[in-house]
């Protein structure tokens, strides 16, 4: 997901007023927030996972073999860092997904063909990520 810019930040807050003022109906406010978001489409793209470190190579291979490694493992700061990362990633991806979903389900209301496929399309860019990792993401789906 985009960063949220001052711009952006006061647009909404003029949007909130106009709907609390009973100026514009709740439909006509997500609406047009709907389409406020398609102005940031080409900046949602799926950001791919961090490159394992060593140290977790290693690890994959003393699993490999049935041994174990001690929690002391886990403490290790190049480890720590990427599984941070990596889970950030994820996260912010699913949000995105998610994002997305709620963008083509209004879109497809507003019988809106051009964007709707434009959102299946980057969709679609989502869940080639999903497929490409899925191995990855099955740890962190447990």
């Amino acid at each position: 997901m985009t960063d949220i810019t001052q711009e952006d930040y006061k647009l909404g807050i003029k949007r909130l007023a106009r709907l609390s003022g009973k100026h514009i109906t709740l439909d006509e406010f997500l609406k047009e927030c709907t389409y406020h978001s398609l102005q940031h489409l080409d900046d949602i793209q799926p950001r791919p996972l961090p490159t394992r470190p060593a140290k977790l190579l290693e690890y994959d291979k003393i699993k490999g073999e049935g041994k174990k490694v001690s929690d002391k493992f886990w403490e290790d700061d190049a480890v720590r860092h990427y599984v941070s990362q990596n889970f950030g990633i994820i996260q912010s991806n699913f949000s995105d997904i998610v994002h997305l979903k709620d963008l083509l389900k209004n879109l497809q209301s507003y019988g809106d063909p051009v964007w709707t496929a434009k959102v299946r399309q980057r969709l679609n860019e989502f869940e080639d990520w999903k497929q490409s990792n899925s191995h990855a993401l099955r740890r962190y789906m447990r």
